[in-house]
Formats: structure tokens, C-alpha cells, sequence
């Protein structure tokens, strides 16, 4: 979250909120004194206009690259192609967005990308369902949509493995004084695991029939550090995110010593 940056007077603020705090750039007052260019208004203006740009191109890295101490973020939505959805029948996952059929019907527009994944557990004649994936980095966080009808089956009961070993479970039961739908609920968070690549997997277990609605997951990877080896590359919509420029320098008047 940040708050909206101003250019008055010749002096720029910008505050950007981040995980670890608030992050400020700040530049004094560009007084007509401390310009020696033949034309002031023209170069206050221009130096008016380079830091305004500077400081939009900083607030835009922050709130796009996901910056976190040092690490970027990363989705990894239900629907782009990432997770593997295996089950002992037919057709048990479903993309709920166009699942006309299922009972879960939440509103897309709360959900992240607009899709979700919905999967129905009956535990008494069905194997288990599982939602798996590969990532790369230094914590995951992942996220579903539970619901709290009575009418169907709505409880969610799974386990978690990370890299083959036991990571954990979580367990819903709906209740009808809460809303019928909730979203981004957080049902897995792991931090500070060794930098590298993971797999991740999350199943129905137990004999309880479970519900689940599979949105999406986010972790944070590290840097790749560059050797010394390694030629700079201009910088692409794919790269890491950028380090923050210099400041526009004062210009320079090159005019006789006494001109205005």
C-alpha cells in the first residue's frame, strides 16, 4: 500500500509501504538560486518533471515486483498451467469459474485471476484428491476459498507435504453465522526454507468428506546473483527487478558568468 506522492513547490515525497516497514525518497526544494541555467522556469520545470518520473518509476517496482527485503514475489495461480490436479476418478477437479454443476458457486470477481479450482472428496468410496506444485524459493503461502452452507459438503480436511515430508494440515468446518463465502484464506504458510527448489502437495485425508477450493499461492524467491563473469543485460519485463536510479543531476549552465 502506498500513499499517493506530491510535486509541489519543487519538493517530492514519496512513501511506500512494504513488509518491512515504510520506505521514504525525498528531495529538498529546487530553489531558482541553486539553478544557474539562462532559462530557470524551464529547467525547474524540467527537473520538477524528471523527479516526478523518477519517483512514479520507484512507487511502480514496489508495487509490481512485490519487493521484499531483497526477494520478489510470485503467483502461482490455479489456473496458469503450473499445478498438477490428480485424483482416483474421473473429472473430480473441476475449473470452477465454468462449473455450472457444482454447488460452490463464489463470486469470480473476489477470487485472484478470476478462477479457482473445485475439488469433492467422499472419502468412503473415492481415493484421495491432490493439488501439487514446483517452486522456487524461500517461503509459500497458499491460498483457498472456504465456504460455510450446510446444504453440501463443505468441511475441508488435508494434509501437507513439503519435499516428500509431513508439513502439516488444516481443517474447516463450516459455520453458518460467518459468510457463506470466504476468500484468500491462508491454509499453508512456510518461511525460511533453504533457497531452492521445492515440491509442494496438499491431499484429502481422513475419513471426512472435504471440499476444496484451490485459488492460488505466492512465494518469495531470492535474487540470482550475478558473477563477475556474467555481462550486464539491459533490462527486459522479465528480468529481476531493477535497483533505483540516481536523481536527475542540476543543470549545468555553461552561459557567461552574469547572464540571467
Amino acid at each position: 500500500m502506498a500513499t499517493p506522492f506530491s510535486c509541489y513547490s519543487g519538493t517530492f515525497l514519496v512513501l511506500i509501504a512494504t513488509g518491512h516497514g515504510i520506505v521514504s525518497f525525498k528531495a529538498g526544494p529546487l530553489h531558482s538560486r541553486s539553478l544557474s541555467c539562462a532559462m530557470r522556469p524551464q529547467c525547474a520545470r524540467y527537473l520538477r518533471l524528471a523527479w516526478c518520473s523518477l519517483l512514479l518509476r520507484s512507487l511502480i517496482h514496489y508495487l509490481i515486483c512485490g519487493v521484499h527485503g531483497g526477494t520478489t514475489l510470485h503467483y502461482i495461480d490455479d489456473n496458469d498451467g503450473t499445478p498438477l490436479y490428480t485424483d482416483g476418478s474421473v473429472d473430480k477437479w473441476q475449473a470452477g469459474q465454468t462449473c455450472s454443476a457444482c454447488f460452490a458457486q463464489p463470486d469470480e470477481t473476489m477470487t485472484f485471476q478470476g478462477t479457482w479450482h473445485d475439488g469433492t472428496y467422499h472419502y468412503a468410496n473415492e481415493d484421495p484428491l491432490s493439488v501439487s506444485f514446483q517452486f522456487e524459493g524461500t517461503s509459500l503461502d497458499v491460498y483457498c476459498i472456504i465456504v460455510n452452507s450446510v446444504s453440501y459438503t463443505t468441511a475441508m480436511a488435508v494434509n501437507f507435504t513439503l519435499d516428500g515430508a509431513s508439513a502439516g494440515n488444516f481443517a474447516h468446518s463450516p459455520n453458518p453465522s460467518s459468510p457463506l463465502y470466504q476468500y484468500n484464506v491462508s491454509v499453508f504458510s512456510v518461511s525460511s526454507i533453504p533457497s531452492g527448489s521445492h515440491q509442494f502437495k496438499m491431499t484429502t485425508s481422513g475419513n471426512q468428506d472435504s471440499l476444496i477450493l484451490f485459488d492460488y499461492a505466492t512465494y518469495l524467491m531470492l535474487p540470482i546473483p550475478r558473477t563477475q563473469h556474467q555481462p550486464r543485460r539491459p533490462l527486459g519485463r522479465h528480468q529481476p527487478c531493477f535497483r533505483l536510479a540516481q536523481p536527475p543531476l542540476p543543470v549545468q549552465d555553461h552561459s557567461p558568468s552574469g547572464s540571467l
